[in-house]
């Protein structure tokens, strides 16, 4: 595989994307750089995040702060219990309120990461930041909803409207 020479902007957006490292390897959490995998995730009992880096510098740190945000969302084992946990334990994972609050776990990850970048004093381009959050949370509103409209699809089908 050929490898592009770093830009001045990829070096520093690497920087902060390390000062990220840094942080949730001083909370406890091991960092794991993936490739292939075309997503981030964050695996909370193991206190692990797996971060893609296949994507532009910058992205990559976008990404990262959204697990961190994950990382500090359940960082409070009590408050994390009572908001999310109970409701993924009372609901069906297919259920429409357990979508819907995966999808608020979601929101609020990013909100987190957010406030985390500015507390460390990290850059966001704040458009680029946008343009990948609202892509993500995009894909969660649709996961949610898509069940339903699969559902009304065949049912128009096998009713014969044409609506």
């Amino acid at each position: 595989m050929v490898r592009r020479k770093l830009s001045a902007t990829d070096t520093f957006w690497l920087a902060q994307t390390k000062k990220l490292e840094t942080y949730a390897s001083n909370k406890g959490w091991k960092v794991v750089y993936t490739t292939g995998k075309k997503n981030s995730e964050a695996h909370f009992w193991a206190k692990k995040l797996l971060i893609e880096i296949d994507i532009k510098p910058e992205h990559t740190f976008y990404y990262f702060l959204h697990e961190i945000g994950h990382m500090l969302v359940c960082q409070n084992s009590k408050a994390y219990a009572a908001k999310y946990e109970a409701v993924y334990e009372d609901f069906h994972e297919t259920s429409l309120t357990h979508k819907a609050n995966r999808v608020e776990e979601e929101f609020d990850a990013w909100k987190s990461g957010r406030r985390l970048a500015r507390r460390l004093g990290l850059k966001v381009n704040r458009r680029e930041f946008e343009k990948i959050r609202t892509k993500c949370l995009v894909s969660y509103m649709i996961w949610v909803v898509n069940r339903k409209i699969l559902a009304a699809q065949k049912k128009k089908t096998a009713t014969g409207s044409k609506k």
